[in-house]
């Protein structure tokens, strides 16, 4: 009974790795764009440079196009968008659209940094503003908690100003993309 169970796990995990022990083109092609585009590494040393068949090529140009849809535009967007590293797979030149959407992201990531350093530093300013005693004598304290006033509601508006304009270039930057990829994907059904 005890073998039967051992030969039976065997069995088991023998299926789970058999078809790319087979040189199966499509499974190999599968295989390297799932690779590529869970971030692994084209493998020198996989089963399928056995084969004597075209799977090797399968594997590498799976491999290739996994990294053409890894390596997109919008992927470096949203690495650059959320503060990421860029791809180990996508560091390559060849890869521009995706470097640039990654630079537009870490742009649109720096600009959220920036507004939320801008509402802390507001609501420090406010409070200060709302510490500063009020004096109704004309003695010196009330002549330096003006001048304290004076400057906090100075650095208010300023902050409030660069909040706006941090907000409008955000904005036009978001609208851009769009703009840009609908002209993207026009271009794209032109060449189709």
């Amino acid at each position: 009974m005890r073998h039967l169970l051992t030969l039976c796990v065997l069995y088991l995990a023998g299926c789970s790795t058999m078809p790319l022990q087979t040189c199966n083109v499509d499974q190999w092609r599968d295989h390297g764009a799932s690779t590529a585009m869970s971030g692994g590494q084209l493998d020198d040393n996989e089963p399928v440079y056995a084969c004597s068949n075209s799977a090797p090529i399968a594997y590498r140009m799976g491999f290739e196009y996994g990294l053409e849809k890894l390596c997109s535009y919008e992927q470096g967007l949203f690495e650059g968008e959320h503060g990421d590293e860029p791809l180990p797979n996508c560091r390559d030149s060849k890869w521009q659209r995706y470097h640039h959407g990654f630079l537009t992201g870490r742009e649109i990531y720096a600009g959220h940094q920036r507004l939320e350093l801008i509402t802390t530093e507001l609501r420090l300013t406010r409070k200060q503003l709302s510490d500063v005693p009020s004096s109704s004598s004309k003695d010196v304290l009330a002549a330096v908690d003006h001048e304290r006033v004076m400057m906090l509601r100075g650095r208010i508006a300023n902050l409030v100003s660069e909040r706006d304009f941090e907000t409008r270039r955000l904005t036009s930057l978001r609208q851009s993309l769009k703009v840009n990829y609908k002209d993207g994907l026009s271009s794209l059904r032109l060449l189709e």
